[in-house]
């Protein structure tokens, strides 16, 4: 995992302290503002600005993850994450299932948003 720092305040220590359905949610928070992004056409750095902060809030979510089960979960969100990502093909189902993928890893973040 590569460290950004993007958001610079923000370290394992502070980030860890957060329960993990505010952690998915700020992650998915990210994940909002790509599609807000895509949708809006916006500048190609814009959108990589939204994926790299997405998976640096998804990185030290792992790096501070205990439970083995998430941590499997987190780590395969991740990895489709990024390889939707690369692939350049920007289609929003794609994206909307990842979000929902996202949030049911955490039945607290879900039902909040689904209120």
């Amino acid at each position: 995992m590569y460290q950004l720092k993007l958001h610079k305040n923000l370290t394992t220590e502070k980030w860890s302290v957060n329960p993990f359905y505010k952690k998915i949610l700020m992650i998915g928070n990210e994940v909002n503002r790509l599609k807000n992004a895509i949708q809006n056409k916006q500048a190609e750095d814009e959108i990589l600005s939204c994926v790299e902060r997405a998976l640096e809030l998804t990185d030290l979510t792992i790096s501070c993850e205990t439970r083995k089960s998430f941590l499997r979960e987190l780590l395969r969100w991740r990895e489709l994450f990024g390889a939707y990502y690369l692939t350049k093909n920007i289609e929003r189902e794609k994206l909307e299932n990842l979000y929902s993928s996202l949030l049911l890893m955490s039945p607290e973040a879900f039902n909040m948003l689904a209120e």
